[in-house]
């Protein structure tokens, strides 16, 4: 009663009270229908919003053969893929011929007489080190000895088409036979390559393979495959600020890594052709 009276005795917050009240319901009612016409478009103009749903069995079956394809060309190409282990810290590498002679980078296996290769089986073997000994090559290859043992095939590295799918397999970290998955991403790429027997210098290469394939330390001398499972090229540097891999990596063509295995393997050194010029 005592709130009738005041109200009655000044008309002024009668008035305000029922603007007020005017104004909130008003507000409602515009919040009310916005919030009908939010909910009933969706939020991109003709683009029909839908809640995602679990693949179909006909799209599982594809995902599942994707699957096992990855899988399979790893399966076979894995026994011959191994482990290097040098005196100033390690690598990868892969068999190349079944008597024994495996491919590697020279920054891997470089200054060193012999090594230890770990192969996939977990078989440790000392092998004899056949070094490039070309300042622009990081290659180099090791001689263990053997017979049938599981090999890898070079490809055609001027066929890689840029996009295509590349598998690189190695050391990681010493972390043996670890698998990663990318793209060739550019062909004909100058890279540089760290060498720690040259004070914290580098040697730059040039017609390199790059790759989004994740690359880190141990990969170097590892095989970078194609979905045929035959090797494009041989992992060897990473550029990147933290050490470890951005996804851009680099891998020497197979095209060149052939001529220097045959030339070893044949004369047990690797002998550049040179061009000389003489001043007149």
């Amino acid at each position: 009663m005592k709130l009738i009276r005041t109200m009655t005795k000044r008309p002024w917050l009668t008035l305000s009270m029922g603007a007020a009240i005017a104004a909130i319901s008003l507000g409602c009612a515009v919040w009310s229908d916005g919030a009908q016409k939010s909910a009933s478009k969706p939020v991109v103009q003709g683009l029909k919003m839908e809640l995602a749903s679990l693949p179909t069995a006909e799209k599982l079956s594809a995902l599942q053969e994707l699957d096992s394809v990855y899988a399979d060309l790893v399966d076979a190409v894995s026994p011959a893929v191994v482990h290097v282990r040098a005196s100033f810290g390690g690598g990868s590498g892969f068999i190349y011929t079944s008597d024994g002679w495996i491919i590697t980078n020279d920054h891997v296996v470089g200054g060193e007489e012999e090594v230890t290769i770990v192969l996939a089986d977990g078989r440790e073997i000392e092998g004899k080190v056949y070094s490039a000994g070309d300042a622009q090559i990081d290659l180099a290859m090791v001689k263990i000895d053997g017979s049938g043992l599981e090999t890898l095939e070079l490809s055609d590295s001027d066929a890689v088409r840029v996009g295509q799918h590349a598998v690189a397999i190695g050391a990681p970290f010493g972390l043996e036979n670890s698998v990663t998955v990318g793209h060739v991403s550019a062909k004909n790429r100058e890279a540089q390559v760290q060498d720690r027997r040259m004070a914290g210098m580098g040697r730059v290469y040039s017609g390199m393979i790059q790759t989004d394939a994740s690359i880190n330390p141990g990969n170097s001398g590892g095989p970078l495959i194609d979905v045929s499972g035959k090797v494009i090229g041989v992992n060897s540097t990473i550029q990147s600020g933290t050490g470890t891999s951005v996804g851009i990596g680099f891998a020497i063509p197979a095209n060149t890594v052939k001529i220097v295995a045959d030339e070893i393997i044949e004369t047990k050194k690797f002998d550049r052709g040179l061009l000389g010029f003489v001043p007149r």
